[in-house]
């Protein structure tokens, strides 16, 4: 599987982290990476509030880790 996804990062690593759409520059892609911050957002709002630290989340994909810039 790590052959697989190395394979893919070489093709094309934007569209394989957000499939945004294919060939995107580092612009592009970290426009898109802004609308999915805002879309995770939106969904975070529908859960029962909870202290900071009894929360939890599970993601799967890299998606959202791989998209955000410090």
């Amino acid at each position: 599987m790590r052959a697989e996804w190395n394979e893919r990062a070489e093709e094309d690593a934007h569209y394989y982290v957000a499939f945004g759409r294919r060939d995107q520059d580092d612009a592009e892609f970290l426009a898109t990476a802004k609308a999915l911050a805002g879309e995770l957002a939106g969904e975070l709002k529908r859960l029962p509030e909870a202290p900071r630290k009894l929360r939890r989340a599970l993601e799967i994909g890299s998606a959202p880790a791989v998209s955000c810039v410090p």
